[in-house]
């Protein structure tokens, strides 16, 4: 009977039905409005991705002696539904899926039991110079634009890549920007050995005296009766092509022997493990 009433009650009163659906309608507008919403929301998928690398060996010996320890100590892991793995040249990817049925709080400490877990593998070759290293897998790690750029002169390549990339880290939404094919610089020296044999010099006495050259330390306090100071040697290279002037030898009537005497030295990219080329030129994507 209540129900009936009511209905009799809208059908009576056509206007304050369309009053009240038009103002369910706006209301709905401005939920909408300020509802927090994201094009590729983040998903934890509850995976870990184990990568070490292996330099110079085979996926057999990768296997044997970086895939298999790692595996046998993960194993002893409660809270994993399953490991794969890989092993390839150089290196040796493991997959681990986690226990779906596991609270948050029990992910992390199973996440956190892997990383104990690889960390006490410590008797992996010696050629294995960096540690494994532990991912969660996120959609939030997945890049959701690629910005390609091209140029004929490389060093504007790289100037243009980092402007881009400092303005794009400035917008609010971004969280992070890589830079593919872009990589650190260093000195390379390519010591001449008939201008070593000239000169006297070894390899070894090369390199002792760029270490000496390159340094910045204490050596101690000085005290006096106008109080004490401490004592630093501030040599460190202002600019890396500085090295080329190293002195290696010298004497009292101001012979000397520079490096740039006996070795070429440039500044160059580290060794590149990867190209990009874009509209046929050297490129570096921005993801």
């Amino acid at each position: 009977m209540k129900m009936m009433s009511i209905i009799k009650y809208f059908l009576d009163n056509k206007i304050a039905v369309n009053v009240f659906v038009l103002g369910l309608f706006f209301l709905g507008l401005i939920s909408f409005k300020n509802i927090p919403k994201e094009g590729m929301p983040g998903i934890e998928l509850n995976q870990i991705q184990i990568t070490t690398t292996y330099p110079g060996a085979a996926p057999e010996d990768v296997e044997l002696n970086v895939t298999i320890p790692l595996e046998e100590e993960i194993s002893k892991i409660i809270g994993i539904d399953y490991i794969e793995s890989v092993s390839a040249d150089n290196v040796s990817s493991i997959f681990i899926q986690l226990d779906e049925s596991y609270s948050k709080k029990e992910m992390a400490e199973t996440i956190q039991d892997i990383r104990e877990a690889v960390d006490t593998v410590n008797d992996l070759p010696p050629e294995v110079e960096n540690s494994p290293l532990v991912q969660e897998i996120k959609t939030d790690d997945v890049p959701i634009i690629e910005i390609a750029l091209s140029d004929a002169n490389h060093e504007t390549l790289r100037n243009n890549a980092r402007k881009l990339e400092l303005a794009l880290e400035r917008i609010s939404p971004v969280s992070e920007v890589d830079k593919i094919g872009y990589f650190d610089r260093e000195i390379h020296i390519e010591v001449d050995p008939d201008a070593l044999n000239e000169t006297y010099f070894s390899l070894p006495e090369l390199a002792t005296s760029i270490y000496k050259r390159n340094i910045r330390s204490t050596s101690g306090i000085l005290e006096s009766h106008k109080g004490s100071k401490n004592i630093r040697i501030l040599s460190k290279f202002t600019d890396p092509m500085e090295v080329k002037n190293v002195i290696l030898r010298s004497n009292f009537v101001q012979n000397r022997v520079n490096l740039h005497q006996v070795a070429s030295v440039k500044l160059a990219e580290k060794d590149q493990k990867i190209k990009i080329r874009n509209n046929g030129e050297k490129g570096i994507s921005l993801v």
